[in-house]
């Protein structure tokens, strides 16, 4: 949050390898409501624990190989399970914003401040209307 703006920063990585930054702006009186939601991506997810199996099954003959699958694993498992502030505009368009599973709390966090907003600003024109 920065004056009456939030403004987001998604970094486009593969791998941890950077690729450039997403940035957006987003004026709160312009948000008309905004949820969060916790998903699974099965695909990812059973990307992952092929890639485990494959770990272990590597272990034994190359542990070298082992190692890596292994970390590719933690990854793929890692990444499947997001959560996802999702910002409705009062023009209609939707704003998806993600979070890893270790950021949950923070995307509550926004979620919980941005409703408090919108909430002080429909009371404040409640009290202008009478």
């Amino acid at each position: 949050m920065e004056q009456n703006f939030i403004k987001t920063k998604l970094p486009n990585a593969i791998l941890f390898i950077p690729f450039g930054t997403k940035r957006k702006s987003i004026p709160i009186n312009q948000i008309s409501s905004v949820n969060s939601n916790f998903s699974l991506n099965p695909k990812s997810f059973i990307y992952g624990l092929v890639a485990l199996i494959a770990a272990i099954i590597c272990l034994g003959g190359s542990p070298a190989w082992g190692i890596i699958l292994l970390l590719l694993a933690a990854l793929f498992i890692i990444d499947s399970f997001t959560t996802m502030l999702v910002i409705e505009k009062t023009s209609g368009n939707v704003e998806e914003i993600p979070f890893y599973i270790m950021e949950k709390t923070k995307c509550e966090n926004i979620e919980e401040m941005i409703n408090q907003i919108i909430s002080q600003r429909m009371y404040s024109t409640m009290q202008n209307n009478f």
